[in-house]
């Protein structure tokens, strides 16, 4: 009896395993780039495989103001805005698609996305 519990527990071990270790080499395989976009248009779409050096860009607002956003190979942050809050330079540096930085006063979405488009996989709740 205590055999098959044992083998039942490496059988899970095992298979639990091997999903997160091809979960983590799928996510990996895609290309992410980085969007910036403005009122939900897309200013510009940056392919962070392609980035060699680090750079900025800044993006000017409407009223005025600007963000500067730095992008290296490995991610994307808003290093410097105008912005009364600043809680889009303090969101510091993504590089998965999780969370994107927002700056609201400027309308500014940064935002990584994956090589495939970034199309939606399903809809639920109909």
């Amino acid at each position: 009896m205590k055999n098959r519990i044992l083998i039942i527990i490496c059988i899970f071990a095992v298979a639990a395993s091997a999903a997160v270790i091809l979960l983590s080499r799928r996510d990996g395989a895609e290309q992410a780039a980085a969007e910036i976009l403005r009122d939900g248009e897309v200013l510009q779409k940056i392919d962070l495989s392609s980035v060699s050096e680090s750079y900025d860009v800044t993006v000017e607002a409407d009223g005025g103001g600007y963000n500067t956003v730095h992008i290296t190979r490995n991610g994307v942050s808003v290093s410097d805005a105008d912005c009364p809050d600043k809680l889009c330079v303090n969101m510091g540096e993504i590089s998965g698609s999780a969370y994107p930085i927002v700056c609201l006063p400027h309308r500014l979405v940064v935002r990584i996305v994956s090589g495939s488009g970034g199309t939606v996989d399903a809809v639920t709740g109909r």
